[in-house]
């Protein structure tokens, strides 16, 4: 029995020591290149962030802290118009912009070294033609070409259905606003600012309140869609009170008064002759809403998530987002009464509407 054991631990001791230990953990170096750039026709000047992935024998902490780890020493970064054809294949109808590197933007302390923070940028007014697709080409010594296409949204088709012009949030209210989808455009994001002055200290201040809705997505990027948001009456006075209330420089004994819009002949480019609702619209394109989809965490036990990216021989996002601004929008004055004499409102001290309507004739 002791010399089957023997043998045994003769037979192990010579496994062990037949064991390799140098063997290497990381991958063969591989230049993997990341790019992200945003196309936005309201824009005269435009960015994209160039990268490389990086890979070592050091700490990712320490490499990280280093530039050129993630920094190319030379590339070529061009825009390039055209159209996308049904095919895929991007038919170039158009003089290239070029994009020059720049630091000016400053990237604050963090993991990745942020003492250089570099950029390539087109000269300034620089506008994109609306009716053009883009295509993104890159060109890096000892690497295949990287390109990639995005079509732009023509924010400037998106209009409001309804309402029209009154908005009546008033409590235990609720309305529908609605608006007709663009082309290109999935991603719909809409924020409402609330405009009204504060009284305090024989000082009067104007402030706006950012109410952010619910992101919508359409059903298909060929425009003519109706979109609607319910907007609550109750959860607007919510909002109001809570974002007041809230601030750093709340004050419970100002006087707070609605904008109202009251014509002034005499000065019709006046400030004070604005109105107390402004619609934000945030667009983007179908590529845009997908990688923001599969960039959020995941919220079930499967953590493993997919990639995604429109980029060729490298990776990351090529797309375009738009903005719009819709102002000219207004409360209805059993809003303002609310806002004065609700439950919800009632301690901020807000003026009714026949007082506010007597303010806003006096200041203009």
């Amino acid at each position: 029995m002791k010399k089957l054991l023997f043998i045994s631990l003769l037979i192990i001791i010579s496994f062990l020591n037949s064991c390799k230990t140098d063997f290497e953990i990381n991958a063969e170096w591989e230049d993997i290149s990341v790019i992200y750039c945003f196309l936005n026709p309201n824009d005269s000047v435009h960015y994209v962030k160039l990268n490389k992935c990086f890979l070592g024998n050091e700490s990712a902490y320490v490499m990280a802290q280093i530039s050129d780890s993630s920094n190319y020493a030379n590339a070529n970064v061009m825009l390039i118009p055209g159209t996308i054809k049904k095919t895929g294949e991007f038919e170039e109808e158009g003089q290239e912009i070029t994009l020059d590197k720049t630091t000016e933007i400053i990237k604050e302390p963090g993991a990745f070294a942020s003492d250089v923070n570099i950029l390539y940028k087109t000269a300034n007014n620089t506008f994109l033609d609306i009716d053009k697709d883009y295509k993104l080409k890159i060109e890096i010594p000892g690497k295949e070409n990287i390109e990639a296409y995005t079509s732009l949204i023509s924010i400037d088709e998106l209009k409001i259905i309804e309402p029209y012009y009154n908005f009546n949030l008033a409590e235990g209210s609720t309305v529908q606003v609605k608006w007709s989808s663009i082309e290109y455009a999935k991603l719909y994001e809409l924020s409402i600012f609330f405009t009204y002055v504060e009284i305090a200290n024989n000082e009067t201040t104007e402030k706006t309140l950012e109410w952010v809705q619910k992101s919508k997505i359409s059903q298909h990027t060929d425009g003519g869609e109706t979109i609607t948001i319910s907007v609550s009456g109750d959860a607007f006075l919510q909002f109001v009170a809570s974002k007041i209330k809230s601030a750093s420089d709340y004050n419970p004994n100002a006087i707070r008064i609605a904008k109202r819009y009251i014509p002034n002949a005499s000065e019709p480019n006046n400030p004070l002759n604005k109105y107390p609702l402004e619609l934000y619209f945030y667009t983007g394109t179908e590529d845009l809403h997908i990688y923001i989809q599969v960039s959020q965490p995941s919220n079930t036990i499967i953590q493993e998530k997919p990639s995604f990216s429109n980029i060729t021989n490298g990776i990351g996002i090529f797309s375009c987002r738009a903005n719009k601004t819709i102002s000219k929008k207004t409360i209805t004055d059993n809003v303002v009464d609310d806002l004065s004499e609700s439950e919800i409102t009632n301690g901020l001290n807000f003026y009714d509407s026949n007082e506010t309507i007597a303010y806003w004739q006096i200041i203009n």
